[in-house]
């Protein structure tokens, strides 16, 4: 396995399946900001509340978060991996607050 930086996304990833809430935070300083422009993307010209972006990606974000914890996704998961599965996931729950 190659040496990872304690602030890599893949080692705060690690973490928090191993359950340290703390992690979460972490993860959420690297992918919040692109969570919500996404989201808001993704409802942009349907009536919506101006929460219902930050509403879906909240949800999304722990949703993830349970399911990292309950070992839901690969272990060998990068950045790249996690971001595809917030994506998705936000993108589902955006259309679903929708």
């Amino acid at each position: 396995m190659a040496n990872e930086s304690d602030e890599s996304v893949t080692f705060f990833f690690r973490r928090l399946s191993d359950g340290d809430h703390n992690a979460a935070a972490k993860l959420w300083q690297h992918f919040g900001h692109r969570l919500e422009g996404l989201a808001q993307k993704k409802l942009a010209g349907r009536n919506q509340r101006m929460s219902d972006a930050e509403d879906a990606v909240q949800s999304a974000f722990a949703s993830f978060c349970q399911r990292v914890e309950r070992g839901d996704f690969p272990e060998d998961a990068n950045r790249d991996d996690l971001w595809k599965i917030l994506g998705t996931i936000t993108v589902r729950k955006a259309l679903k607050h929708q």
